[in-house]
């Protein structure tokens, strides 16, 4: 997992098949209530995709733990060609952002 971070931007993370689904929905949770418009998540193959969408749910659960009970975490999936180790690749990106006031 990559992260690329600005207030108001959107969170870049790229998620990879062995990835850490609570370290991933923490990075997803902490840069959203820090202020991302957004967290785009970036995977490449059906394993990548799945730890993505499990950390957004989690993201939601921990964003409501932290006392944001109106929370909403939606995602707005796409394809997106990648070159990986000199070969065209596609991958997904999953953006996720949040309703809920802060």
């Amino acid at each position: 997992m990559t992260e690329n971070s600005s207030k108001g931007q959107v969170t870049e993370l790229r998620v990879a098949a062995q990835a850490n689904v609570n370290a991933v929905a923490a990075a997803i949770a902490g840069s959203l209530e820090d202020g991302a418009a957004a967290v785009c998540l970036h995977c490449i193959g059906p394993r990548a995709v799945n730890q993505a969408v499990k950390a957004a749910a989690v993201a939601q659960s921990m964003m409501r733990m932290d006392g944001h009970e109106s929370a909403v975490v939606s995602m707005h999936p796409r394809f997106e060609r990648k070159e990986l180790q000199g070969q065209d690749v596609t991958g997904m990106a999953l953006e996720v952002s949040w309703t809920g006031g802060l």
